[in-house]
């Protein structure tokens, strides 16, 4: 799959690192605080590691490395 200008969470939760119920609960919670950004609240709520959130940027940015999936 393509990755690169997809969203952040498309891509989180497509390489199985968090739930649609994790973004929806950090969407909520990036809602009450307009300051912080989706990949922020996914690390402060303990749903993802920093090395999945940056990979998940290098992603977005950059298209599909060949990387194997974590979980």
């Amino acid at each position: 799959m393509k990755w690169k200008d997809s969203l952040l969470g498309e891509i989180l939760v497509g390489r199985g690192h968090v739930s649609i119920d994790h973004i929806i609960r950090a969407r909520h919670r990036q809602i009450a605080q307009p300051s912080k950004r989706l990949g922020e609240c996914l690390l402060e709520m303990g749903f993802i590691r920093p090395e999945h959130l940056e990979a998940a940027i290098t992603l977005q940015r950059q298209g599909e490395p060949n990387v194997a999936r974590e979980t």
